[in-house]
């Protein structure tokens, strides 16, 4: 389950919009919004790109897509 505020938080930080997220890593505004607050799952795939993007480290990425 993705915590969604931290992602937000994260998102903020690296001034990176859900727009620019979702182009990057090959999804829809929409279903990255869905994926985001857990209306469908995120592929493991697409964390490692949100994590790249974000620059996030393996505790950041833990805390937001996995605890």
């Amino acid at each position: 389950m993705t915590d969604t505020e931290a992602l937000e938080e994260m998102m903020i930080r690296s001034n990176a919009s859900i727009s620019f997220i979702s182009e990057k890593i090959g999804i829809t505004n929409k279903a990255f919004s869905m994926k985001m607050h857990n209306i469908s799952e995120f592929l493991a795939s697409e964390i490692v790109s949100v994590k790249q993007i974000l620059n996030l480290s393996n505790l950041e990425r833990d805390r937001i897509f996995f605890m």
